[in-house]
């Protein structure tokens, strides 16, 4: 087909050239096809008449040649027309691709520029399609089709089975979130709910106002909800008064923390407070023992006797306590009173802070050492931590513990700002104790060096000789702001003597 196509144009080319002079002609006459005739037209006619009959010959052949190249450029057209086609379908789905079919068009040198304009914004097929169907509903009252059922609430069956009660207590209840989420918790199903009561154990309202939603039915709600609470941390709410103390009355049986630095809690609320506790595990007692001897039979009810609570077997679970003050006002809030009712009614307790609590006297902190029936000294007391700074002790104390084992198990001791001199320091290094920290700022007539060698002496006996020869003993020492009767040069001296016993950091 190419082939008969370029011989057709050759033969185009060919037919114009009719004239004698032209250079086609001579191809034209040198051709092997028209050799014959010219040979045989030549000896019968004159030349003019022989180049006439040539060119008649060669415009019946042009003329032959036209009709073959037409019908060749109607199959061509026929091609290309496809090929366009073609390339229309090509550009409709791939807009952006440029066209190679068609020749490139002329710019025009001065184009007229046209504002752009905002596209369209169209509402999503699936939204149209929603509000005709409703439209169609409305118009022909077809509301009796059957309506797309609703999702049932979503469940997690695998996360269920996957997750035990103790697992997500301790995951989403055990202290790591603030007390807010751990509330917003509690609402998302009933399971975290119930897993909730058994499993918040402390709760944070550190600087929470009145303004903030810190009331006494607030408290009573979180005491209902979280009955198994251990530690509550009310720090610098100042509004926190008797009424809120009373609302935790039924966390006697669990209450082990309760940090109340900065609050509005006076003796007589304290008092209360003991009170409410007493009545309240009274009531349990009672429907303990009611359920007792009426659930069971007559034969079992020799074995239950459930004993009424007297005043004497009120014993709280407390250890650690926080009443210290922080403005002037409050630092009269607290007095020897508050101080006898928490020996009496926490025995067991490890941590008391008292810091500027002014009306704190050796009285008081004597009841922490003493018997209730007959206020004779304890063989050991429990307490770790004793903060006692800016209070009224004063050297009468550190006097009535010399001698005893009642520091015995005390890490931490603060007397810092209170009326102990450096005697009743001696003292207090004399007795049997185990300090690590020793806090004795803004005091009078410090003797540091005498002190070291006390702290050493005291410390050198001889069932501590045997068991702490590998480890060596440490005492954080701070006299901040205090008289020091020795000089820096005789302190390191002393220090670098007893360095191979203990290891003191003395912060001056």
């Amino acid at each position: 087909m190419n082939r008969q196509i370029e011989t057709a144009q050759f033969l185009q080319r060919a037919a114009p050239a009719s004239s004698p002079s032209s250079p086609s002609t001579k191809r034209f006459r040198a051709s092997p096809s028209s050799a014959a005739t010219s040979s045989c037209a030549a000896t019968q006619q004159p030349p003019r008449k022989r180049l006439n009959a040539l060119a008649c010959d060669g415009s019946r052949r042009a003329t032959a040649a036209a009709a073959s190249v037409a019908s060749a450029s109607a199959s061509t057209r026929a091609t290309a027309v496809t090929a366009s086609a073609s390339a229309k379908t090509r550009r409709a789905s791939s807009p952006s691709q440029p066209s190679r079919d068609r020749p490139p068009q002329r710019q025009r040198k001065h184009p007229q520029r046209q504002p752009k304009q905002a596209p369209r914004q169209s509402s999503p097929p699936h939204v149209l399609h929603n509000v005709f169907c409703n439209q169609f509903l409305a118009q022909n009252h077809l509301d009796c089709l059957p309506k797309k059922p609703r999702r049932p609430p979503a469940s997690f069956p695998i996360l269920d089975a996957m997750l035990s009660d103790d697992l997500v207590g301790n995951c989403f209840f055990s202290g790591y979130l603030d007390t807010f989420e751990t509330v917003r918790l509690t609402a998302v199903c009933k399971r975290f709910q119930a897993v909730s009561r058994q499993s918040v154990r402390q709760l944070d309202l550190h600087g929470l106002s009145e303004a903030g939603g810190l009331n006494p039915s607030l408290i009573a709600r979180l005491v209902s909800r979280f009955p198994c609470l251990e530690s509550l941390d009310f720090t610098h709410c100042s509004h926190f008064g008797g009424d809120h103390l009373l609302a935790l009355a039924p966390l006697a049986p669990s209450l082990k923390r309760l940090l109340l630095k900065g609050s509005g809690v006076k003796d007589d609320d304290i008092r209360s407070f003991f009170a409410a506790c007493k009545a309240h595990l009274g009531q349990q007692q009672q429907q303990q023992h009611k359920q007792c001897i009426g659930g069971t039979t007559t034969a079992s009810t020799t074995t239950c006797t459930a004993p009424l609570p007297t005043q004497t077997q009120l014993r709280l679970p407390l250890r650690e306590i926080d009443l210290s003050a922080t403005t002037s006002q409050q630092s009269t809030n607290i007095t020897d009173a508050a101080v006898r009712q928490i020996a009496i009614h926490c025995p067991r307790m490890e941590q008391l802070r008292l810091g500027w609590c002014k009306t704190v006297t050796d009285t008081g902190i004597s009841h922490l050492f003493c018997t209730e029936q007959d206020q004779r000294l304890k063989k050991q007391s429990h307490l770790k931590l004793l903060d006692i700074s800016l209070t009224g002790v004063s050297d009468s104390m550190c006097r009535f513990i010399h001698g005893t084992q009642l520091l015995h198990n005390l890490r931490t001791l603060d007397v810092s700002a209170t009326r102990i001199t450096g005697k009743g320091l001696q003292l207090i290094a004399a007795s049997d104790h185990r300090l690590e920290h020793l806090v004795t700022r803004h005091l009078s007539s410090v003797n540091v060096r005498s002190l070291i060698r006390t702290i050493v002496s005291s410390s050198a006996t001889p069932s501590t000789t045997t068991t702490t020869t590998t480890k060596k003993r440490r005492l954080f020492l701070d006299v901040t702001h205090s008289e020091i009767l020795d000089t820096p040069e005789q302190i390191k001296e002393t220090t670098k003597e007893y360095e191979h016993s203990i290891q003191l950091d003395i912060t001056k």
